[in-house]
Parts: C-alpha cells; sequence; structure tokens
C-alpha cells in the first residue's frame, strides 16, 4: 500500500510539472497569438486572405523601415533573456536559499561554474539594443554620457530586479544579490558601448 501511494505521488507531480513547466511559455504565445487573431478578425481572415496579407506586410516592413529592424533585434534579446531566466525553467525548491552567493567561479555545490560571466554578458545587449532602438525617445535628440550611464543604470537593474523577484515567487530559479549586480554591470556596459558606436557615427 505504501509503495502503491509512493508511485501515485510521483505520477502526480511529474505530471504537474510536465504541464508547469512551459505554463508561462504558452501563455506568451497565447497573449501574443490573440494579437493576430484581432487583426485577421477585424480584416474578416476568412475572406481576405488576411494571413498571407500579414505575412507579407512583415516582410515589406522588414526591409524597408529600419525601426522596425531594430525593434526586431531588441525583441529578440529580450525573449532569449527571457527564456533564459524565467520561461520554461525548471521548479526551484528554495528560491532564497543561495542568497548570497554566485559572486565567483564556483556554484553552491562547489562545482565550476560560468554563470557570473553569463550574467553580465547577457544584459550587455539588453541596454544597447533598446537605446539603438527607442533613442530619441529615452533621450531626445542630444544625449551626454552621465544621461546614458544613468539610464543604463537604472534600465538594467529595474529590469534584473524584476527578473529576480519573479524567479523567487514562482519558483522558477534563486533571487541572488550577484544576479543583480551583475545583470546591472552588464547594461552599464552595454549602455557605453551604446555611447561610443553613437559618438563614432555621429563625428
Amino acid at each position: 500500500m505504501h509503495s502503491l501511494i509512493q508511485i501515485l505521488q510521483t505520477i502526480i507531480y511529474d505530471v504537474m510539472t510536465a504541464l508547469y513547466l512551459p505554463f508561462f511559455n504558452a501563455v506568451l504565445i497565447a497573449f501574443l497569438s490573440m494579437f493576430v487573431y484581432l487583426y485577421g478578425k477585424e480584416h474578416h481572415w476568412h475572406k481576405n486572405n488576411v494571413i498571407k496579407k500579414t505575412l507579407s506586410t512583415w516582410g515589406s516592413a522588414f526591409k524597408r523601415e529600419s525601426q522596425f529592424r531594430k525593434a526586431f533585434l531588441f525583441f529578440f534579446v529580450v525573449a532569449l533573456i527571457l527564456l533564459r531566466t524565467l520561461l520554461n525553467r525548471p521548479i526551484w525548491p528554495n528560491p532564497l536559499g543561495y542568497l548570497f552567493g554566485g559572486w565567483t567561479f564556483t556554484n553552491e555545490n562547489g562545482q565550476y561554474s560560468t554563470e557570473c560571466v553569463e550574467n553580465v554578458i547577457l544584459f550587455i545587449p539588453y541596454t544597447l539594443t533598446m537605446f539603438y532602438c527607442f533613442e530619441k525617445e529615452l533621450f531626445g535628440e542630444n544625449h551626454t554620457f552621465k544621461q546614458v550611464m544613468k539610464m543604463s543604470l537604472k534600465v538594467s537593474f529595474l529590469s534584473s530586479l524584476f527578473i529576480e523577484s519573479m524567479q523567487a515567487l514562482f519558483f522558477l530559479g534563486t533571487f541572488q544579490f550577484s544576479d543583480l549586480t551583475y545583470n546591472t554591470l552588464g547594461g552599464f556596459i552595454g549602455g557605453i558601448l551604446f555611447y561610443i558606436i553613437h559618438h563614432v557615427r555621429s563625428m
């Protein structure tokens, strides 16, 4: 009887885990798909071949508009970050169990890890592509080095804090001050790169 209960518990746990892991991916895909659905419904997709027209419009915009390509690149980077940090991650039993760890090249088990470097690299293209895409909206026509650095720290810190909080709230990882620091550092470096590229281009 005891063995049967253990088997049932294992089955229930495995099934629930299998459903939980892709849950956020499914919500995100469903949410984005509804925009296509609403667009098709508004333009009577069953009569006017809206899907083909939508794909054609997307392709034309990508070829013709630089802002469209910038936005696509930025949202691609955002998707990579979300997939790496939140979406489709395994359940973590104790999200606050390694709060002060992750500063070095070893993990909580003493094994070699490059996570600290990955956290820096992950956020470099984040601020770089964001500023590249929304330059005028964020800074106006002219911006100083101080403005870019301040915005880099603000955006990367708040974004990382959101991710870390969601990981802790939904048991999708560990909340670590090291992740927060390294992500912010990566975003800061991305801001520096943006300023250098912008300055070189404007010369």
